[in-house]
């Protein structure tokens, strides 16, 4: 950890005296914007932004009507922006998944389809899945020396899918194929997510061992010493508590996470 760097708290520190240092209760440590005199530091930028136009309205009517007007458009184009972006990523995880993604399969130097397949169609059968129909086999990402791409199978069935999940097992039974690992093939949306909660779970991990956490369906579960809470990602790719309190984080740019 950099020197000068407290050590991240844990989202389960008891309220209170600790209140200032912990990330459940902490203020918005965001950088400060220039706000009238008066205004409170703990603002977050919106509200302070909300203030400095609404102290400006005071004085100018007309500029208060265009500011409604302009709010109401865009809050209309936003709200269709989002529907947009929404049915998109149905789309997209509509046209992935019957899909799986296998990663730790071996590479070879000048790998040909066909040995890919031969490969994949082996691995079906040595987990007693000789009949899994597929119509598409590919490797994804850029070539690193000693680490082998991850493989993109397009299943025929979304049952075959399931059905390879039944069997994944079976992998733990050999020396050959206990590296590998097969999952549902996720859209750029969801591994972003991932990667925010993953990245937030390590940082609170780093200072508290004993905390655990785990990711499934765009929800990092967090347990410590018998307590539980889950985690979402947000729109704005902050992280967000799933309960009444909806307790969000932002990321620094130090590689933390601050309570807004």
């Amino acid at each position: 950890m950099p020197l000068g760097r407290s050590p991240p708290p844990s989202p389960f520190a008891p309220t209170g005296k600790r209140a200032a240092t912990s990330p459940i209760n902490n203020q918005d440590k965001r950088p400060k914007e220039n706000v009238p005199p008066g205004t409170s530091d703990v603002l977050s930028r919106d509200q302070k932004l909300d203030l400095i136009i609404a102290q400006f309205m005071e004085w100018n009517p007309i500029m208060q009507k265009l500011k409604d007007a302009d709010l109401a458009h865009f809050e209309a184009v936003n709200y269709k922006l989002q529907f947009i972006d929404d049915e998109m990523e149905k789309i997209r995880k509509s046209n992935i998944m019957s899909n799986i993604i296998i990663s730790g399969i071996p590479e070879k130097e000048k790998e040909t389809p066909a040995e890919l397949f031969q490969i994949t169609e082996d691995l079906f059968a040595n987990m007693g899945l000789p009949q899994i129909d597929y119509s598409y086999i590919s490797r994804k990402g850029k070539k690193i020396a000693g680490k082998p791409r991850i493989v993109q199978v397009k299943l025929v069935r979304q049952k075959d899918k399931y059905l390879i999940y039944s069997k994944k097992a079976e992998l733990m039974k050999t020396d050959s194929t206990k590296s590998i690992f097969i999952r549902a093939e996720q859209t750029p949306l969801e591994r972003s997510q991932e990667y925010t909660l993953r990245k937030a779970g390590k940082f609170w991990q780093t200072s508290n061992p004993t905390l655990k956490f785990s990711i499934r369906n765009g929800t990092m579960t967090m347990t410590q010493d018998g307590q539980q809470k889950q985690f979402t990602v947000t729109r704005d790719g902050d992280i967000q508590e799933k309960d009444g309190t909806r307790t969000t984080y932002y990321a620094t740019k130090d590689g933390g996470f601050q309570e807004i």
